[in-house]
């Protein structure tokens, strides 16, 4: 079985377009773009050999509201999107052909929080905020021979954006480091 021990999401680099030329006009909806995936060998807290996933997407969104500030108190419902607005499905590849894994057969959901932060908050009339997002999956078993993530965002005004998915991911050649 494929476990994820911690997943993390990382914002890589956020611009936000300002300036006196007037720029095209950006959608309200937020687009995001897939990047790239890499799998690499680590070490963990334990000091145990561990293989973590890298997803890069891009991302754009015309009105820059992307980010959930957190709610008070400790209870969140699972797949709630005032506090997640991240979220990813895995697909398994089997004779060439893709099946939706549930995320009740995972060990942990794959739905997270890209947070709010006023730093990124675009300024004055052009609100288009892009930049690029870094998740990080660390397995613990692999059930999987080969694997893609679909994933999509939702922004604080709920406009959801389009789904992008990675290319394939295989982990033939990792099986035996876990």
């Amino acid at each position: 079985m494929m476990k994820y021990l911690k997943n993390t999401v990382v914002f890589l680099g956020i611009m936000a377009a300002s300036g006196c030329n007037l720029p095209a006009p950006v959608p309200e909806i937020p687009e995001v773009t897939f990047k790239s995936f890499t799998l690499e060998e680590k070490m963990n807290d334990l000091g145990s050999n561990i293989l973590v996933g890298t997803l890069k997407f891009r991302f754009q969104d015309g009105d820059g509201d992307i980010g959930i500030e957190l709610p008070q108190g400790d209870s969140i419902p699972e797949g709630d999107t005032t506090y997640y607005n991240l979220f990813f499905t895995l697909h398994e590849k089997k004779d060439g052909m893709y099946r939706k894994i549930s995320n009740d057969d995972l060990p942990s959901p794959l739905y997270y929080r890209i947070p709010y932060d006023d730093k990124i908050e675009p300024q004055g009339q052009n609100k288009t905020l892009s930049g690029e997002v870094a998740v990080e999956f660390e397995y613990l078993g692999i059930e999987y021979d080969t694997i893609m993530y679909s994933f999509f965002l939702i922004d604080r005004a709920g406009h959801r954006s389009n789904t992008d998915s990675t290319t394939d991911i295989g982990f033939t050649q990792w099986k035996d480091l876990l």
